[in-house]
Order: structure tokens, then C-alpha cells, then sequence
């Protein structure tokens, strides 16, 4: 199910992020400008679903730094993901999945 849109706040360098995703991006900016801290959203939620929760933070260093050095623990750090049910160019059959189904949404609640 490939991740069609991400809402993230108080990760890392981001204070808000809201990006809508399709299959290819090419992430350009200047040094500290987030975007290893935008590939570890995509890592954390790995660790997350391989690892669980406690010990995905765990392996990122903690909860400080996980959160926004500025924000911290002020406001909450939230992961919005949103699936879509099926993609191009595979046979979603296989998976049980039916093309051009609703997406669904996933909130990974971090509380810290």
C-alpha cells in the first residue's frame, strides 16, 4: 500500500509538515534544510511496524530527539499516514485488495 500523504508535527526540524505523496520525488535543499530528518518519518514508522512502538523510539535516540528542539514537549509529536488501498502497475487481486477502494487512514498516536 503505497503512502499517499504524510501530516507530521513537532518531528525533529519540523514544527508542521503536510506533504501529499505520488510515486516519485526528488528531495533538493541546502545543508540542515530536513531532509534526512524527512527520510527518518519513513524510517521511524518502519521501526514502528517491525519493532513496536517503545522500542522505535528507542533506536532513534529517545524521545528528545525525536521532537522539535524548540517545540519539545510543549505539544505533542503526531505521525498522520494515509494509505491507498490499491496501486498501479501490480495485481492488488493477489493481496486481497480491490482497486479504486477508499483510502485508509492510519494515526500513529506518539505519546511522550
Amino acid at each position: 500500500m503505497p503512502i499517499q500523504h504524510v501530516h507530521v508535527e513537532n518531528f525533529k526540524s519540523f514544527s508542521e509538515l503536510d506533504i501529499e505523496l505520488s510515486r516519485f520525488h526528488v528531495l533538493i535543499g541546502s545543508n540542515a534544510a530536513g531532509k534526512s530528518n524527512f527520510i527518518s518519518i519513513f524510517k521511524f514508522l518502519r521501526d514502528i511496524t517491525r519493532h513496536g512502538i517503545v522500542n522505535a523510539i528507542a533506536m532513534q535516540g529517545g524521545s528528545e530527539y525525536l521532537q522539535n528542539t524548540t517545540i519539545g514537549s510543549s505539544r505533542d509529536l503526531v505521525i498522520r499516514v494515509v494509505l491507498s488501498a490499491g496501486s498501479k502497475g501490480r495485481d492488488s487481486r493477489a493481496a486481497g485488495v480491490q482497486k479504486n477502494t477508499t483510502s485508509c487512514h492510519t494515526v500513529v498516536p506518539v505519546l511522550l
